[in-house]
């Protein structure tokens, strides 16, 4: 009769086992599939607050302050200087949240690069070049390592709206 209860007992532990390997194997899954959609939500939300602030920059008053500030950024009054200031420093504020995000591992390269190779482009515009140099001490100084690590890039724009080749005014 021991010999009975001591092979059950045995068959219990085993089954025991089984049941706690199967868990952590269920548990690891679940894990994996919550990483990959906070990845995919984290990349949703880093795309919809550049293509917000992109968008803002095509539509009304925004549009005709960045145009001034292309041209010359000191004619600019001081409500204007102040709207620019704001605007350009939410682009750098969604460019250092996307760094750390894709730090993190919780943005796709793909992204990252296209995105970086835009912001890398904007900095090339007086306004964005000029705000970098005001606000930039107002960044992780990881980032603005990063950012400072950038090789320049030539963003083409029409001579209409570009601060090169044109005359001032």
């Amino acid at each position: 009769m021991s010999m009975l209860w001591d092979t059950l007992s045995a068959v219990g532990e085993l089954v025991g086992a089984f049941a706690v390997v199967a868990s952590l194997v269920y548990l690891a899954a679940l894990i994996r599939v919550q990483n990959k959609e906070s990845k995919i939500a984290s990349m949703h939300e880093i795309s919809i607050a550049h293509r917000e602030a992109v968008a803002a920059i095509c539509d009304g008053p925004m549009a005709d302050i960045f145009a001034k500030a292309m041209k010359d950024f000191d004619s600019l009054s001081s409500a204007d200087t102040l709207r620019i200031i704001g605007f350009v420093y939410r682009f750098f504020k969604i460019w250092e949240e996307a760094y750390f995000q894709y730090k993190a591992n919780r943005l796709d390269f793909t992204i990252w690069d296209s995105m970086t190779r835009q912001y890398t482009a904007y900095l090339s515009m007086s306004p964005f070049k000029r705000i970098w140099e005001l606000r930039s001490e107002y960044v992780a100084p990881e980032f603005r390592d990063y950012v400072n690590s950038r090789k320049p890039v030539d963003l083409i724009l029409p001579n209409s709206i570009s601060n090169r080749g044109g005359s001032k005014g």
